[in-house]
């Protein structure tokens, strides 16, 4: 008799089950998207502006034939597209910001102007990440520990650049990491937020390149809910998520931040 109730209980179950299609209203989409650090540093910095897309398998759709610059206190710099890389607009390898002073992003594109203005923060040194051991045996380890100086005054990014193609019995190919840590100033659980890749394993004598970057609060805010709505996925996506603020005029989307910057150089196991 149990048996039959319980295949009875399973029948009504699944028999209530009902296929319901929904439809959600995304809004307008922004007309341009921008995704762009300018720093301290004398190199070429790098603007990538794309279209939107409602479609997150898509990829990104980048946007090609616009005229971009970027107006500093006593300068103007004009970028040119790589040619190589459709959607990646370049200033020369000499350009560089000056800490404390506002600068400002300019797109025209299809007869419409975009501005985005971020200020340029001092670089501040920082505690180097901490490894510890993972497996004597093979001698590994894995970062146990990034900003440990962390102070809700000055949200940053860290970038850690992770390199073991060099060693001996690995795959040039797969032999690299770059991992995104942010400090921001919220007081919840999220004001410390990492990408799913944090734990990754490395071999001794992996050479590691740490940057912190400096950023306003503004741009912490928008990194914050971008990263909430992603789950960590660390970047841009196509369809913007309803909470995410951004500081691109005329209806664009993304950022458009400065920072300063400072690095720290070594080899794990050392």
């Amino acid at each position: 008799m149990k048996k039959w109730v319980y295949i009875a209980m399973i029948f009504i179950f699944f028999s209530c089950e009902k296929q319901q299609d929904w439809t959600f209203d995304e809004g307008p989409l922004p007309d341009i998207v921008v995704d762009a650090m300018f720093t301290n540093e004398s190199k070429s910095h790098e603007v990538l502006l794309s279209l939107p897309s409602p479609d997150l398998e898509q990829g990104i759709l980048p946007l090609t034939g616009a005229v971009v610059q970027i107006h500093g206190p006593d300068t103007i710099f004009v970028l040119q597209e790589d040619p190589l890389r459709p959607g990646y607009y370049l200033t020369d390898s000499t350009v560089y910001g000056i800490v404390n002073k506002k600068y400002t992003l300019e797109v025209q594109y299809n007869s419409k102007s975009y501005f985005a203005s971020d200020t340029l923060l001092p670089a501040v040194l920082f505690s180097p990440l901490q490894l510890s051991l993972y497996n004597d045996d093979d001698s590994t380890y894995r970062i146990s520990w990034v900003c440990s100086n962390y102070s809700p005054n000055n949200p940053a990014l860290y970038e850690v650049l992770l390199d073991w193609r060099h060693l001996d019995g690995f795959d040039s190919a797969y032999a690299q990491k770059t991992l995104y840590y942010y400090t921001l100033t919220s007081l919840d659980v999220g004001q410390f937020l990492t990408g799913p890749d944090q734990n990754v394993i490395i071999p001794k004598g992996t050479k590691i390149r740490e940057r912190r970057y400096s950023i306003s609060q503004e741009y912490a805010a928008f990194l914050r809910e971008i990263l909430i709505e992603t789950q960590f996925n660390n970047g841009l996506v196509n369809m913007i998520p309803a909470n995410t603020i951004g500081n691109v005029s005329n209806n664009g989307a993304g950022f458009f931040s400065c920072g300063g910057v400072v690095e720290y150089i070594g080899v794990a196991g050392d």
